[in-house]
């Protein structure tokens, strides 16, 4: 098996959290060694570090409304960048995101954005109820364009729920609705979903932030996991780079 060290370097990481600084070739281990983050936004932001999941790792799916509570799978069309309506005119209507590894942070890529005044929910199952979701970023759905919704896994998340057909029972499950509909539907053409591996909140502007887990002990990607930053506050001055070694 051959070994290549690469090396990752963003002088502008624009985006809050998608592109990566470490993703395998097909078949291929990265083992992470070291990534650095400098919040160069203006001003106090939260930073963190994250591993995007596996496509074949979560499953996305769009609810209709609350008296129509069957989940239809659009796993396969969004993670083929086509369009999805995640909120319809209906009241109630939105998306759930599942997956077998708990995680804490779901984007979207939106192709059409909200009119009107919607309201949304974002909530998560503990076993008994869809509860309230306490986040660390809230999505905002007014523009066409690169969306977060960044949370701490909630303590008491259970896998499963009993009233929506369709969810499945050993996964976790985050279900985002608008309970007062938009005035068009929103459209989403790309999602992803990622777990925080360290995080950072309220890093003072100019500051490093460091993932240093060393050669002796590193950070393993597999398949096709990505490694990407996590700024709160977007910025063309924000930096990101990573180091790896990749297996291939």
């Amino acid at each position: 098996m051959g070994h290549c060290h690469r090396r990752q370097f963003f002088t502008g990481y624009e985006q809050v959290a998608k592109a990566a600084v470490a993703a395998p070739s097909s078949g291929g281990i990265i083992r992470v060694f070291a990534a650095l983050a400098i919040n160069r936004s203006g001003g106090d932001a939260d930073v963190g570090w994250c591993r995007k999941l596996a496509p074949e790792a979560w499953k996305f799916g769009t609810v209709l409304d609350a008296s129509t509570p069957d989940l239809t799978n659009a796993t396969a069309t969004i993670q083929a960048a086509s369009a999805v309506s995640i909120f319809t005119t209906t009241a109630n209507s939105g998306f759930l995101v599942q997956s077998a590894k708990k995680f804490g942070l779901i984007g979207l890529t939106l192709s059409q954005a909200q009119t009107g005044s919607p309201v949304y929910a974002f909530e998560y199952w503990n076993g008994s109820a869809w509860t309230a979701l306490t986040t660390i970023k809230t999505p905002v759905f007014s523009a066409a364009a690169d969306i977060v919704l960044a949370f701490a896994p909630p303590r008491d998340w259970a896998f499963g729920e009993v009233a929506t057909v369709g969810v499945d029972s050993d996964k976790y499950a985050i279900r985002v609705r608008a309970t007062t509909a938009p005035g068009q539907a929103v459209i989403a053409t790309a999602a992803w979903v990622s777990q925080f591996i360290t995080f950072q909140p309220g890093l003072p502007d100019l500051s490093k932030y460091s993932l240093n887990v060393g050669y002796d002990y590193p950070l393993d990607l597999e398949g096709k996991e990505e490694l990407h930053p996590y700024f709160s506050v977007a910025s063309a001055s924000n930096i990101a780079e990573g180091e790896y070694f990749e297996e291939n």
